[in-house]
Formats: structure tokens, sequence, C-alpha cells
């Protein structure tokens, strides 16, 4: 009952899984919501913040509606919206949908922010850029349908893999030319890190999340 050690998270790592390790040997991957007992611990992972609007865990959130999709589970949650993974019935694909938050929903600047996310995203035809696929404005929501990519952020790759230096070069590589092709079409990213860097599970890292993207061909907020 006494409590050993607690330690902060970011919500997306509680939701996508973190690795947490007892002793020298001994590691195992929770969820938020989730517990186990190892080694006579009881390990947990909870939503113990005081925003009102982080008080109900995404897992509890109702599941939204959208004609097409069949929604299955939150993904993350940000400033701007929510995202969950569903199946996009029309081609049996798995996608990421991003909803805008009813907070921002009633703001025009953020409105011009999400459609501007979805227009310089759906500019850039790159491998490692997750790709969107459809857009629009359903019962009163926007909304778009991106590629899901099933990987972990680059940081925890990299502490999880122990690549070598070479490898190391190949990715940053990899995701520099990515970032080339966005800036020779004029998008300049603006929130690039590693938790917006996801890497598959064959090395290959995704550029991700152009919600603070900017377009160097006009003058924006």
């Amino acid at each position: 009952g006494k409590l050993i050690r607690r330690q902060a998270v970011s919500r997306e790592k509680a939701l996508a899984g973190c690795g947490i390790r007892l002793g020298a040997k001994t590691k195992i991957t929770l969820k938020l919501g989730e517990s186990a007992q190892v080694e006579g611990y009881d390990v947990r992972i909870i939503d113990d913040t005081d925003s009102p609007i982080a008080e109900i865990s995404p897992a509890a959130r109702p599941m939204p509606r959208l004609e097409g999709y069949q929604i299955q589970h939150p993904l993350g949650e940000g400033g701007m919206g929510t995202v969950w993974r569903g199946i996009q019935l029309s081609t049996n694909r798995p996608v990421a949908i991003k909803f805008l938050s009813e907070r921002a929903f009633h703001s025009e600047k953020s409105q011009r922010r999400f459609k501007r996310e979805v227009e310089l995203s759906a500019k850039l035809e790159h491998p490692n850029i997750a790709r969107i696929y459809d857009s629009g404005l359903r019962h009163g929501a926007y909304y778009y349908a991106m590629e899901l990519v099933q990987g972990i952020p680059l940081d925890q790759y990299v502490k999880e893999h122990a690549a070598d230096q070479q490898t190391l070069l190949k990715i940053m590589e990899t995701i520099c030319q990515a970032v080339q092709h966005a800036h020779e079409r004029g998008v300049v990213h603006r929130d690039l890190k590693p938790s917006n860097i996801i890497v598959d599970s064959h090395g290959q890292p995704h550029v991700v999340d152009f919600g603070l993207a900017k377009s160097l061909l006009v003058d924006e907020d």
C-alpha cells in the first residue's frame, strides 16, 4: 500500500504503451488504465492530472460515429483534437482519424489551422510522410483520415533497439529526405520532435502531425 515510485509520462506514451523496467531484468509494457502484479509490486498507469479536459480518460470518451468508417479505439489526444484508430469500409484499410475538438471547433483560428493541416499534408506524397486519405465536415465535426503508421516514437525506438551508429544515420537521412520533400513544396512542419516521427517494425521512420505546419507560399497565422 506504500507508493514506492511515481513518474509522469506523456498521454501519447501512456496510450501507446510504456515499457516499465523493474530491477535489472524484468520489463513489462502497460497502457493507460492497465495494471499488473510483478514481483510483489502493483504497477499501474493512471490519468491523474488536474486538467478538466483530461479528467476523463480517452478510453472512456464516447465513441464517435463517422459514415464510411468503423471507429475502433482512441490513439491520442492533443490541443486541437482527438485521434482514433478506425477502418475505412470502402477499402478495408486501417486509418488514423483526427477529429477537431468541440472546444477548438468554436474557434475560427483553430478551424483555419485544422483545414490548413489537411491542405498542406495533402500536397505531400512521400513514403515516409503519413498520407491523407479523406477529410470533411460530418455531423458538425471536422475530421480527416490519414495513413495509420504502426510503430513507436523515434526516441523510444532508439532506446529499445540499441541501434548502431550506421543504422541511426540511415534513419536520420530518411527523415531529412522526407522533410526536404515537404520544403520543396513550400511546407514547413514547425513541430518536428521524436514523438512526431514514428518508426515502424521495418525500421522506417514516418513524419506525422502537420498541425503546426506553415506554407511558405502564402501569409498565414
